[in-house]
């Protein structure tokens, strides 16, 4: 029998190992190189990115093999093995690594699945990384020779490494598994004579998360035990992971079972030798959750892996027990988290109550089951540990449809009766669940990631009419004669949408008419949300309805123009309370890195301005202590009062869950006891207006044809942010109406802008106003089509491009290539260089007596400018400015980016600074995020501090307007400070780990 005794991963009484096998000679690289075809890299000055090594640093014998990383990069090394096909295999190795690198194996070709092991590291001592696979081929028949032996399974072991450092790898192993399965048998004893069928319900992964299963075709008798049943038949039981399932036993009568003694056994075969598991259970109810691992899952995890979900549950809860924190009650501000299981994994109300104790101490004061309110015997438990509030979901997802086409028909009163009847069931219903749940509900969610409602029909058609009339237009405006020939331009759904657009850009009556059928299915769409969110306030005056938006740089079609724009939500009051979920980490999907949350809470104030809606968030999971208190810190200092902490879960019945995270759980938890110590004065409080207006445009993403301006303002957001620099965001047609008057400084970074916002920016700049543009400046107008009207403000003409960014995504999770660097721009100030990224833009100067040359290319020609118009001013960069910011940028997994540099930041910053804005708070250390909230009780400065290193001593100063007579941290205590008695301004130094609340009186 093969055990590993010295580690325990396997106990003596159960192995399924049938043998070590050797298809791998010197497999702990005693000999060096040997059948390995590896040749150490020398090692000289400057050292090479890649070094691979012999090492005298070993798990077992004198050597093992070393992967050095000396720049942040990804590589493996390949060894040819042979298996049979058919039979399953284990591969382990020790790994160790040093630094910010992981090391991992993985087999390829002749493994089905080409299966990953567990990833070992950063920093790890060392650590058995281990797979399973069965022999087969690779469905190319990748790997083989030319005649292969059909018996053989032609297969490549890689030992991985990822990050920066050094991966160690020894001591590799081969084994033959058994040929085992996942049996099963099950019985109940109680409830006596009684028939009953089993029932598995549960949660296993994508695409489809939950299954229903009944593996047995008959009936069972209580007293006796089923038969063996093999779950790894079952697609859902197939592969690595964990089951997290409910075993139902179900009555055959109509009768219900107010509780069960039941027994149920797992065994690797179907023999009583060969039993894993045996569980025995007296539990109310007819259902008890167990944890199962899948039929691929490493042998340790499945021996390991067989446990009743209460193990889950009490593990979580005596984890927060032993963080010894003081109790916690959030009073204002609303913290939700989320729960599910009861009757569908599990009916013993226990397991409710140990989970909403773990949630009370981590501080949560709000709970919903999975968008379905708190009803029953959560609402009655939740409501013992005084947590009362809650949100719904109310979605309509049948409108009235044509009966031929079979879509939507956007006739109004047939839609305002659909929603009607919608709501009035829907309170119905809850109404039958426990009348009691309805005035717990704070808000009503009406979508979520949603697109735009498909419509046509004679309705549609003349609706398209009647909006354009709105807007001002004639039939001539759209190249038409009379009202009568026009048409909409198509009909599509959101992930069409862009692929309609007109190819040819002289068609200029097409690129008119698409535009205007994007914008008025748009309004569309926001109006059907707005009846609903009528006929909701109008039964339930006291909630706010929420869209869960999704971001830009995930879903386009919530925050652009495709089908469901945001702003047009707030023009038509389609919501009262605006959220965006943000799904930013700090490994993998990161996009511009998890400060960007602050991003989406500033877009949605900015709508939220239109329609004086609140202001929340949609926090995402993402790991790290720290990381977590930074995105709340960060949403409550942008104002954000309710906060849904997406989706505690846990882990046995909810998709993207975070029940298991302990770092997220001890962070919300220390996170919600400094909170608490501000939470009067920080609830009332709110942003001060901006003096700085980034430019949304809408149009942008219509025509443009990469990323490259997406990416390019969000990080253009980030250097100010960096800066301690608070802006608002205001779209297109807001700067129709007037909005500019209210900013000294507005931010342009678009090529496509409306025609009519072009003219009011130019005239407000004339007026006095002061405008920084980067990139494409302007050139295009609504329809696609060139508009040259910024040139003469900006000062430049004959522009020339050069683009990097074609066929390209600029995703700053990316880092940047060099393939989008366009040329070196030296600095006149200062000699120093900076990076163009993305495209260059060359362009003469039209009035050099009124313009600065503040940066040039290469050639010596111009590439960065000041220049007057009227009695405002105009700043322009020939080059997308944020990707310049991003280019030295480090992004290690786990980490806060870093590398920001203060050079690329000033051409974002000196220029909106000399414009005359007061900052409300402001820090000696840049990447700080500095908050002011403000009220009547008081000032709350909100510190997140995105340096990516503990500070010791910060110096803040405050724009105060008022006499203080203290500053108090709910960190440090009362802090030492000074106030200027002319400017009012307050100084003081504090520590700064990762947050802190400041509060002035």
């Amino acid at each position: 029998m093969i055990i590993f005794l010295s580690t325990g991963l396997f106990c003596e009484e159960i192995s399924l190992f049938k043998q070590e096998i050797f298809p791998v000679s010197n497999p702990g690289f005693e000999n060096l190189a040997a059948g390995w075809n590896i040749k150490p890299t020398e090692k000289k000055e400057p050292m090479p990115d890649i070094i691979f090594s012999f090492e005298n640093i070993s798990y077992e014998g004198q050597y093992s093999f070393a992967i050095t990383l000396n720049k942040r990069k990804a590589t493996y090394i390949p060894r040819a093995f042979q298996v049979e096909k058919g039979k399953k295999y284990y591969v382990s190795a020790r790994i160790k690594t040093k630094g910010e690198i992981t090391g991992a194996i993985r087999v390829v070709y002749g493994a089905i699945g080409e299966p990953y092991s567990n990833r070992i590291g950063p920093d790890s001592d060392w650590t058995v990384a281990g797979l399973t696979f069965v022999g087969g081929k690779h469905v190319y028949g990748y790997g083989e020779p030319k005649n292969p032996d059909p018996n053989i399974s032609y297969c490549e072991l890689r030992l991985e490494a990822n990050g920066t450092g050094t991966a160690y790898f020894d001591d590799i192993r081969v084994y033959e598994m058994k040929d085992y399965g996942i049996y099963v048998r099950a019985s109940i004893n109680q409830p006596e004579g009684k028939q009953y069928r089993l029932k598995i319900h549960g949660l296993y992964g994508p695409p489809n998360w939950y299954f229903t299963i009944y593996p047995l075709k008959d009936a069972l008798s209580s007293g006796s035990m089923s038969n063996w049943i093999n779950l790894a038949d079952f697609d859902q039981f197939k592969g690595r992971g964990t089951v997290y399932a409910g075993f139902h036993f179900e009555p055959v009568l109509k009768e219900k079972f107010d509780s069960i003694n039941a027994v149920i056994e797992f065994a690797y075969m179907p023999d009583e030798k060969c039993v894993i598991k045996r569980f025995a259970r007296t539990t109310p109810g007819n259902i008890i959750g167990l944890m199962i691992p899948k039929s691929e899952s490493n042998p340790e995890n499945f021996i390991s892996g067989f446990r009743f979900l209460d193990d889950d549950i009490i593990e979580r809860n005596q984890f927060l027990k032993s963080l010894n924190l003081p109790a916690v009650n959030l009073k204002n501000f609303y913290l939700e988290a989320h729960l599910k299981g009861f009757n569908y994994v599990f009916s013993d109300p226990v397991m409710v109550e140990t989970e909403i104790k773990t949630l009370k101490i981590m501080g949560f004061n709000a709970l919903d089951t999975q968008y379905s309110g708190l009803a029953g015997v959560y609402r009655e438990i939740a409501e013992k540990y005084n947590i009362r509030q809650t949100h719904h979901t109310f979605r309509m997802s049948a409108l009235p449809k044509d009966p031929i086409t079979k879509t939507n028909v956007f006739d109004i009163e047939k839609i305002r009766q659909a929603c009607s009847s919608f709501i009035e069931k829907t309170l119905e219903s809850l109404k039958s669940q426990d009348p009691d749940q309805i005035k717990l509900i704070k808000f009503i969610d009406t979508g979520d990631e949603i697109a735009g409602e498909v419509f046509s029909g004679i309705e549609y058609e003349n609706g398209y009419k009647q909006y354009l009339k709105s807007q001002g237009l004639k039939p001539s405006d759209i190249r038409v004669k009379s009202w009568d020939e026009i048409k909409t331009y198509g009909s599509w759904n959101w992930r069409d949408s862009w692929k309609m657009r007109p190819t040819d850009r002289t068609a200029v009556d097409s690129c008119i008419n698409y535009y205007w059928t994007l914008r008025y299915w748009n309004y569309a769409t926001a109006r059907v949300y707005r009846i609903l969110a009528e006929e909701i306030i109008k039964r339930m005056p006291e909630v706010t309805v929420r869209v869960n938006f999704g971001p830009p740089w995930a879903y386009g079609y919530c925050s652009y123009m495709r089908g469901a724009e945001i702003w047009e939500f707030a023009r038509q009051n389609s919501v009262t309370d605006f959220w965006n979920e943000d799904w930013l980490n700090t490994g993998g999907w990161r996009n511009a890195g998890i400060q960007m949350v602050s991003y989406l809470v500033d877009l949605s104030r900015g709508c939220a301005k239109i329609n004086n809606a609140e202001v929340s968030a949609f926090v995402m999971p993402v790991g790290g202590e720290s990381n977590i208190q930074l995105k709340l810190a960060s949403v409550i200092g942008k104002g954000a009062k309710k906060i849904d902490v997406y989706r505690y879960g846990p882990a046995y019945y909810s998709p993207d869950n975070w029940s298991q995270n302990k770092d997220m759980s001890s962070g919300i938890a220390k996170f919600t006891r400094v909170l608490e110590k501000v939470e009067e004065t920080a609830f009332y409080g709110k942003p001060r207006n901006p003096e700085v207006a980034i430019i949304w445009s809408a149009s942008e993403p219509v025509w443009s044809t990469d990323d490259a301006s997406m990416w390019n303002n969000q990080l253009i957001y980030l250097a100010l942010l960096h800066k301690q620099i608070p802006v608002d965001f205001v779209d297109e047609f807001e700067i129709e109406k007037g909005a500019l008057k209210n900013y000294k400084c507005a931010i342009l970074s678009s090529q496509y802008l409306r025609k009519e916002a072009k003219k009011a920016i130019i005239n407000w700049v004339n007026s006095g106003g002061n405008l920084w543009i980067d990139g494409l400046p302007a050139t295009g107008d609504q329809y696609g089509q060139k508009c040259d009207l910024m040139l003469p403000l900006i000062g430049i003409d004959d522009i020339t491009v050069v683009d990097s960014a074609t066929g390209r995504s600029l995703n700053p999770q990316n880092g940047v290539s060099p393939a989008i660097i366009t040329g070196q721009i030296t600095l006149k100030n200062s000699d120093e260089t900076i990076e163009g990224a993305g495209r260059k833009i060359s362009f003469k100067i039209k009035n050099p007596a009124k313009t600065k040359v503040i940066g040039e290319w290469e050639d010596g020609s111009p590439a960065i400018i000041e220049s007057r118009t009227g009695k405002g001013r105009v700043f322009y960069t020939g080059t997308y400015a944020g990707h310049s910011y991003n280019a030295p940028v480090e992004r290690i997994p786990g980490k806060i980016e870093s590398g920001y540099r203060e050079k690329e930041r000033k051409i974002i910053t000196d220029f909106i600074l000399s414009c005359g804005i007061q900052r409300p708070v402001w820090c000696d250390v840049d990447c700080i995020q500095a908050d002011l909230l403000e009220s009547e009780k008081g000032i709350v400065i909100v510190l997140s501090n995105y340096s990516g290193n503990p500070q010791k001593l910060v110096s803040v100063n405050v724009d105060a307007r008022n006499n203080i007579t203290s500053v108090e941290s709910a960190q440090n205590g009362k802090l030492v400070f000074t106030q200027d008695a002319k400017t009012r301004i307050v100084t003081f130094k504090v520590p700064l780990d990762t947050f802190d609340f400041i509060v002035l009186k």
